[in-house]
């Protein structure tokens, strides 16, 4: 019998962006929070406002098929996180330690309270179909999607199969963001590393274009 694995298998999962996941307590958060978490975080940590490659990920339920779906699709203002809630940034591993200080802080969030707890990293996904909650863009859907993909080619990563959620929106002070849910299928390996390092579209810091594995697609 001979016996050839695809050589995308073979590849190491990369090491220089990682994800540092803290154990959270929060009675309940707002749906919408993208900005004032931003904020409590960025108060803790001010180098993070620059640098580049660090995001700050969306809370959301841990029921949520896998962040697909949420409670703003039912007009909610509020979720109740449960105890397998985590939040996550997404660093440079050289800046894991100075990030830990979080680790027993408690943040404000519009009127509700976070307290983060203990903190371990976890390596990027090996998996090959990826979402993310909000990819910030165009608020025409045919528009969003285009330039979804004309920035994806630029990274050399192909959108074999790719759906887009209905529009959402972000506040900040200076107005609303347009955003989607992104689903990519079947990328190559190398591919899918590449998307979770880099991200999609801006404000990454708002949890916009942060890339995250979907196991439940249908090859």
């Amino acid at each position: 019998m001979y016996w050839q694995e695809e050589e995308e298998q073979e590849l190491s999962v990369p090491t220089r962006i990682v994800d540092l996941v803290f154990q959270m307590e929060s009675r309940r958060l707002p749906v919408d929070h993208g900005y004032t978490l931003y904020r409590a975080v960025v108060d803790r940590l001010p180098w993070l406002d620059e640098e580049v490659e660090a995001g700050i990920q969306h809370i959301f339920p841990a029921d949520s098929g896998n962040g697909w779906t949420g409670p703003e699709e039912a007009g909610e203002a509020y979720f109740y996180p449960s105890r397998r809630t985590r939040f996550v940034l997404r660093l440079p591993a050289a800046r894991i330690d100075e990030a830990r200080v979080l680790c027993g802080q408690e943040l404000a969030v519009d009127d509700c309270n976070l307290t983060l707890k203990q903190a371990s990293e976890r390596p990027l996904s090996r998996e090959v179909n990826l979402y993310a909650r909000y990819v910030a863009g165009p608020a025409d859907e045919e528009t969003f999607l285009r330039e979804v993909v004309r920035e994806l080619e630029t990274r050399d990563i192909r959108a074999r199969k790719l759906v887009c959620g209905k529009g959402a929106s972000i506040t900040t002070p200076e107005g609303e963001i347009a955003a989607r849910s992104v689903l990519l299928a079947d990328l190559r390996l190398e591919e899918s590393f590449r998307l979770q390092e880099s991200g999609a579209g801006p404000y990454r810091k708002l949890g916009c274009g942060i890339f995250l594995p979907h196991k439940s697609v249908k090859k």
